[in-house]
């Protein structure tokens, strides 16, 4: 007995995507007796448990999982054979994160000796981010941008983790 997981899209367990839905196709496969059913749940939850049956002639056998649901989901499944065996169970995580990261630039009120300071910082709610990076007329800085006097341009760039899948 033989069970796997695929998507039809460059879509790799436990890595992060903005997709609005990931479909893991789970594929079992039993030379001997055949393939009797698929079985799965979703969060490792006890209930609903989802079993599907396979033509009883079957050797190979599918069923497609949409997960659509923001955060993390785990696909939990196994595979049972016509004479009773069951596979081993196995897991797929997805994670879907559809939330921007945020940036926010603080600066205090003027003073009239031209002298400010100041702090950036960048957040992401789901994913998390990329080391953030912050550019004052060309030269990077630290989130303190105490110091400072004059007039300047600021950028401050966040990205997503490597990881993200778009």
């Amino acid at each position: 007995m033989h069970i796997s997981p695929r998507t039809g899209s460059p879509y790799s367990s436990g890595t992060w995507t903005n997709a609005d839905t990931v479909s893991v196709t789970l594929t079992a496969s039993d030379t001997l007796s055949g393939v009797a059913s698929i079985t799965y749940s979703l969060d490792g939850v006890a209930a609903p448990i989802v079993t599907v049956d396979a033509d009883p002639n079957a050797v190979g056998f599918q069923v497609v999982v949409d997960v659509s649901k923001v955060g993390t989901t785990s696909v939990l499944y196994f595979a049972t054979d016509v004479a009773g065996n069951p596979s081993a169970a196995a897991e797929f995580v997805v994670k879907i994160d559809r939330t921007p990261p945020t940036a926010t630039l603080t600066l205090p009120d003027y003073h009239p000796d031209g002298a400010t300071g100041g702090t950036y910082s960048c957040t992401d709610a789901g994913d998390g981010l990329s080391p953030v990076s912050c550019v004052v007329e060309g030269v990077s800085v630290s989130p303190d941008l105490s110091g400072l006097s004059g007039t300047f341009t600021v950028r401050i760039a966040s990205a997503r983790l490597p990881s993200r899948r778009t």
